[in-house]
């Protein structure tokens, strides 16, 4: 895709670099992430992206001499990253340079800064979620623990399936084709067998307690097209 934005995330954190790379490829972006500085300084060199995003608490590197090291190569726009509170999911607070401080409290305000910043079109897809967490009638989906619930019973899911429905949830509203899972989800850009796919589809839905077809709670098909998660239940 032309004109893709680059994003580069240096965290020592996982759990942050997976969730802030969901959401920011969700929105169309090329997303690189690195856990050490000297990773992130030789990425940025290579690919010179258009925002980076550095977490305060990356453990080998002073950040504000990391972003003089960045700011050397060019006038990049940088995002610091603190999480305040793992205890209960996502609090960010981000300090952008060249702007105000914002106190950030979940992703979806850190979404709204880079599709400001990208001039992108905002997804709508996290309108339902508080603190890391998405509700939607019976189903709860705890996107930083990654960790899903029907009427608080825990689903059993693989990391596969897991990263399959977070991937879906944060796409809600919007058909998903086969190609695009397996780029996005299982990082593969040739399309494997269609019954992987299926299978997965199969066993969330199954777990969802979703299996009447023709009038789906969550996931939506679309014969040629592909899947879509949807959730009008409040």
């Amino acid at each position: 895709m032309l004109n893709q934005k680059k994003v580069l995330i240096i965290s020592s954190d996982q759990s942050i670099k997976e969730l802030l790379k969901m959401h920011l490829e969700a929105e169309g972006c090329l997303v690189d992430v690195a856990e050490k500085s000297y990773v992130g300084k030789a990425l940025y060199k290579d690919k010179l992206h258009d925002l980076i995003v550095i977490d305060m608490a990356t453990t080998d590197c002073d950040c504000i001499e990391l972003a003089g090291c960045i700011r050397e190569v060019k006038d990049t726009k940088i995002v610091f990253l603190t999480e305040e509170d793992k205890q209960h999911g996502v609090y960010l607070n981000i300090v952008m340079d060249n702007a105000n401080n914002l106190d950030i409290r979940n992703i979806d305000q850190l979404m709204d800064i880079v599709a400001e910043q990208f001039n992108l079109h905002k997804r709508q897809v996290i309108q339902k979620q508080e603190k890391g967490q998405y509700f939607c009638g019976d189903f709860k989906l705890n996107i930083a623990n990654k960790m899903a619930y029907i009427k608080e019973r825990e689903l059993k899911l693989s990391d596969m399936a897991m990263k399959l429905l977070i991937y879906m949830v944060l796409n809600e509203g919007n058909y998903i084709s086969k190609k695009e899972l397996y780029q996005k989800v299982w990082n593969n850009p040739v399309s494997q067998n269609d019954s992987t796919v299926m299978a997965h589809i199969r066993n969330l839905r199954r777990e969802l307690r979703d299996n009447d077809v023709a009038n789906p709670l969550y996931i939506h098909t679309k014969r040629g097209v592909g899947y879509m998660f949807k959730c009008d239940r409040n």
